[in-house]
């Protein structure tokens, strides 16, 4: 572990009662031993997010993410507990920006896990970003299809028709024509509309 306890990292669990007193204890602890506190950190982060008390546009989260001694896996760790909690597109968008590196595919892998209307957006305009990589489009159709909700299935059917994936072999419920697709060129209620109809 580290020179650092087991209880003072489980004293962090139910502490906080607001985002100031978090983001403050967070950006004083977790860079002294982030493998004994960053997982515990995230689940209070996770914890607050639920309750609706984490803002994370606090800027000391973002100062966090400047540092160059945060790791990659510490960014994926970050990724994996807070994108799944964002209901909102600019935290998602926040999230990506400041943890998810260049690497097209592996944002794609975290915003598949992620699993929510803003990440299945962001999801779309990392493959638009990646025209011509015929490969990764179908990689994510197939993990679509895989995954099985009509979300996943209605964004798959939105990739194969934008992107003319006629190796996708899938049978889809929704139809777009080709006259649809700029619809969905910039515009995340159009988007939400056509892969989550309420």
């Amino acid at each position: 572990m580290s020179a650092y306890s087991k209880q003072d990292s489980r004293d962090v669990v139910g502490r906080f009662s607001d985002s100031a007193a978090f983001w403050a204890s967070f950006v004083q602890t977790v860079p002294l031993s982030p493998r004994a506190f960053l997982g515990t950190y995230l689940k209070e982060a996770v914890r607050l997010r639920r309750a609706g008390r984490l803002d994370l546009a606090d800027a000391r989260f973002e100062e966090y993410a400047a540092r160059p001694d945060v790791s990659d896996i510490d960014r994926r760790k970050i990724l994996t507990a807070l994108l799944p909690h964002c209901q909102r597109l600019d935290d998602a968008e926040r999230l990506l920006r400041l943890f998810g590196g260049d690497d097209r595919a592996v944002r794609a892998a975290h915003l598949l896990r992620g699993g929510t209307l803003p990440c299945h957006y962001l999801l779309f305009r990392e493959m638009q970003q990646a025209e011509g990589d015929t490969g990764l489009h179908e990689r994510v159709c197939r993990e679509l299809i895989r995954r099985g909700t009509q979300t996943d299935f209605n964004h798959a059917a939105l990739l194969c028709a934008y992107f003319d994936l006629s190796s996708v072999r899938a049978t889809f419920a929704l139809r777009l024509a080709p006259y649809q697709l700029s619809r969905y060129d910039g515009s995340y209620p159009n988007f939400c509309k056509l892969v989550a109809p309420a």
